[in-house]
């Protein structure tokens, strides 16, 4: 309540002492609908929200009410965001979100027509009212990002699994574009766990994790399903089997001098995904295909 008093205030005497400002007549502006309730309205819609993408929709949507923005751009340390709203830019404005020492970025605006000094009082005026909903946005952002990430390897975990596994079904169902689960699990390791304790345990997740995502192409995604288990999301064609993805991975884990000191290797089952995969189907013969590899006699591949 009080930064919305705050802010009534400023609005109060910036109309008191800009009413004798020249107006640009090229475009409309009207001191009883523009200071007031614009104000508190953006204040009330932008705190609305947490997720980033509609506070900066709404934020656009409000300005653009008021002034003749032709494009905006924010940016910020870690997010980007650019809406281009008119083929014609006059000139730009580029205005710190924050301060030098307290700063989330900047938004960079285009104008189609020139503003008056009133309206770009006015204009940095409500610029001000986005730093604290922009703040607390990037922050909800980035711990939902963290509670994606598994801490030890850094690779995705179990949810974003299968936030990842459920649009992948998505695009398989509605494109027809084939991909394939594998399941990985590191042989002898809780020998290894045993005999030398959990932090050499970790330092060998760690040192998969890495060669893991070494042995995929971009397109392919690894996550740590738990303990010494692992999955991959891959793109699988033709022209790039899954049978060429496993034995990438194989070679890696052979050929790396701290695992074979440790005599541990992988094992992994695979799964291409059919029509009839519905829900957890192909989680489910991924499962199975490496519990074949694994009493198989370990360190091979099997695909289902």
């Amino acid at each position: 309540m009080n930064a919305m008093l705050a802010f009534q205030t400023n609005a109060q005497h910036l109309t008191n002492n800009a009413l004798d400002l020249p107006l640009q007549r090229h475009y409309p502006f009207n001191y009883d609908t523009f200071i007031h309730q614009p104000l508190l309205q953006l204040l009330q819609q932008l705190q609305t929200t947490l997720d980033i993408h509609q506070l900066v929709t709404i934020f656009r949507n409000e300005m653009t009410k008021l002034f003749p923005l032709s494009h905006l751009f924010i940016r910020t340390e870690r997010y980007e965001w650019h809406k281009s709203l008119d083929d014609i830019t006059l000139y730009e404005e580029e205005i710190m979100i924050g301060d030098e020492k307290n700063s989330l970025g900047t938004i960079l605006y285009g104008f189609s027509h020139i503003l008056s000094k009133a309206q770009m009082k006015q204009l940095k005026l409500m610029h001000q009212v986005l730093f604290y909903p922009l703040k607390n946005a990037l922050a909800y952002s980035n711990m939902q990002e963290l509670a994606m990430v598994d801490p030890l390897t850094g690779l995705g975990n179990r949810s974003q699994f299968e936030k990842e596994y459920a649009e992948r079904q998505d695009r398989a169902a509605r494109y027809g574009q084939p991909f394939s689960i594998l399941m990985l699990d590191l042989d002898n390791f809780k020998h290894v766990n045993d005999c030398y304790g959990h932090t050499i345990g970790d330092e060998v997740l760690n040192l998969f994790a890495n060669l893991l995502q070494r042995a995929l192409r971009a397109t392919d995604t690894a996550f740590r399903f738990g303990g010494d288990e692992f999955l991959v999301l891959a793109d699988t064609n033709k022209e790039s089997p899954t049978e060429c993805i496993c034995e990438r991975i194989l070679a890696a884990a052979n050929e790396h001098p701290r695992l074979k000191d440790l005599d541990v290797t992988v094992s992994i089952g695979s799964a291409n995904w059919c029509t009839h995969d519905c829900g957890k189907r192909l989680l489910q013969r991924s499962d199975d295909a490496l519990y074949t590899a694994k009493y198989s006699g370990k360190n091979r591949y099997y695909v289902s």
